[in-house]
């Protein structure tokens, strides 16, 4: 299993444990969302110059795997900036369209890069995307419903090492928390007693001196 698998495993578990993403899971299937800008007209501007003023507003497209005739643009919404939280950031961030959710099929070791061309075509990025396709979509792929079948056998065979690596990770984690700790509380101990030495020390001497 690669390494890039495991990084979407635990990815795809802080997604789904952050900003109440889980609720987008079932709904963001097969969806991809492209960011851009779109200029339209700035009415209280333009009344307020007397001519033409424009501004840029924020807009999103969405592609469904299989249906490149279909691609809806919407406003950037506060439900679309939390149903695609981490797309739309990292849009924010580097104004690239290059975000899939899953597995790239671009690093799939099984397909070819000219069919990952073939699959792109038809909005098709990730292993996941190609698990999922209609039979309408599969029907345009050369032994589509092949392809569809190693999808998802490949993504089960991986699903139970993928949720192995980020639990121990996660154990490892909380081995090097416990370890700091117990390093901390040392430290903590050893400043006390000192304190307690350099007090008593002080308190006896001023005794002896009376």
């Amino acid at each position: 299993m690669s390494d890039y698998f495991s990084n979407s495993v635990d990815d795809a578990f802080a997604v789904v444990g952050n900003s109440g993403q889980a609720r987008f899971a079932e709904q963001n299937k097969g969806v991809t969302p492209i960011f851009f800008f779109e200029d339209v007209q700035d009415d209280a501007a333009t009344e307020k110059a007397g001519t033409l003023r424009m501004r840029q507003e924020e807009r999103v497209r969405l592609f469904t795997v299989g249906d490149p005739n279909s691609s809806p643009v919407h406003p950037i919404t506060p439900e679309i900036k939390q149903r695609f939280a981490a797309a739309y950031k990292e849009w924010q961030q580097t104004r690239k369209n290059d975000h899939i959710e899953g597995v790239p099929l671009s690093v799939w070791p099984l397909v070819t890069r000219a069919f990952v061309m073939e699959l792109n075509a038809l909005h098709i990025r990730s292993v996941e995307d190609l698990s999922i396709a209609s039979d309408m979509t599969i029907a345009r792929i050369v032994d589509g419903r092949v392809w569809r079948d190693k999808a998802k056998a490949w993504l089960e065979a991986n699903k139970d090492a993928g949720a192995a690596a980020k639990y121990a990770a996660e154990a490892s984690r909380l081995r090097d928390d416990n370890a700091e700790l117990k390093r901390q509380l040392a430290e903590l101990a050893g400043r006390v007693q000192a304190l307690e030495g350099d007090g008593g020390g002080s308190h006896r001497g001023g005794k002896r001196a009376a």
